[in-house]
């Protein structure tokens, strides 16, 4: 088991995610930290090997180079890039970025990539969510 408390690895993960202003909560049963992004998407990532992978992916890992490279290319990334996301969906549709079941929406479709289904298929599935709603408002 080890001592997250004195391993120069976990010490230097927590330093970065103090100083980036990230919510973490080590683990050191299981060797790892729950870091949680600036949306709310939290990571499994364990400081000694730059490994991670999403809370809800089971079994599949990736790796990092290091802690400030896991930040930078997949954290910051993903936040950024749900960011523009949601700016798109409020532009077409507008629908104001407090409404609940567009963060709903929006893990939905990462949940959905992250299973490892298609674009195709989560477009699809994605259509016929938006299709019921319209549906929906014309039938009332």
């Amino acid at each position: 088991m080890i001592d997250a408390k004195n391993d120069l690895s976990f010490q230097h993960a927590e330093k970065v995610l103090k100083e980036r202003g990230y919510t973490y909560e080590v683990k050191e049963g299981g060797a790892m930290m729950w870091v949680q992004s600036k949306s709310g998407k939290v990571y499994a990532f364990y400081p000694t090997t730059f490994r991670w992978a999403p809370r809800n992916l089971k079994g599949k890992h990736y790796r990092a180079k290091s802690v400030e490279d896991f930040l930078d290319r997949f954290v910051e990334r993903a936040d950024d890039e749900q960011e523009k996301f949601i700016s798109l969906v409020e532009s077409a549709t507008g629908i104001p970025n407090s409404n609940a079941t567009l963060y709903d929406l929006i893990h939905y479709i990462y949940d959905n990539f992250e299973s490892g289904k298609s674009v195709g298929q989560v477009c699809s599935e994605i259509h016929k969510l938006f299709w019921k709603e319209v549906k929906g408002q014309n039938e009332q």
